[in-house]
């Protein structure tokens, strides 16, 4: 993206997280924060499951294995490859996916993210609290 004054724009990777479940979605949300300390640049949204899907097989250059049923979407602080390498270090409940500004398809989501519904997750956090 581009100011008027021709000034870049950082481009945030955004990270698609996709699931049979919503409730798994939420916790691999979480589990980027705690376990692989993934920054979101934003909250992060509800994606329709069909569009996750699509990003998959434009990402990966593969057929889609299974549909999800559930997805999120979430700018995030780190560059893709800092964050892939996190990313493999856990073991989340849900299929992650970082896209970058190099792929096709990263313009369309990203352009999309302030459409779609935000999702709070301070409840979904709760479970990462220790009691005293």
């Amino acid at each position: 993206m581009m100011f008027e004054d021709d000034r870049e724009e950082f481009m945030h990777p955004i990270a698609i997280v996709r699931s049979d479940d919503k409730n798994k979605v939420n916790t691999a949300l979480c589990d980027l924060i705690k376990y692989a300390r993934i920054s979101f640049s934003d909250n992060p949204r509800t994606m329709d499951p069909e569009v996750a899907d699509e990003i998959l097989v434009d990402v990966m250059n593969k057929p889609l294995k299974n549909t999800c049923c559930a997805a999120a979407a979430v700018s995030i602080r780190e560059d893709a490859g800092t964050a892939i390498n996190r990313l493999r270090k856990i073991h989340p409940p849900a299929h992650i996916i970082i896209v970058s500004p190099k792929y096709n398809k990263y313009a369309e989501v990203a352009s999309r993210i302030p459409h779609m519904p935000e999702i709070n997750l301070t409840v979904d956090l709760s479970r990462h609290l220790t009691k005293k």
